[in-house]
């Protein structure tokens, strides 16, 4: 699927956009629903539809603010690095 296949690239080019410093970027734990459907090539609505169905899972915040840990991104995309059992 190309929308997967591109997210890598769509990630580290939303990462360079972000005006805060590179240690809080490469540090950065959440994502905006915004910033994943961007990432995942997918319009807003739709992103915001998987969320409401539980397809993409969220962290509530105070109020009606919901963010994507950036681990859940990754093992969407099959990007995670967990240590295997040998």
């Amino acid at each position: 699927m190309e929308v997967v296949q591109d997210a890598p690239a769509r990630i580290s080019a939303i990462r360079e956009q972000r005006p805060s410093a590179s240690v809080q970027a490469s540090a950065r734990l959440t994502y905006t629903v915004e910033e994943v459907a961007e990432i995942l090539g997918l319009s807003r609505s739709k992103t915001y539809e998987l969320v409401a169905r539980g397809e993409i899972p969220v962290v509530p915040l105070t109020g009606r603010r919901r963010v994507i840990a950036r681990v859940t991104l990754d093992r969407l995309l099959g990007t995670d690095e967990q240590p295997r059992c040998r």
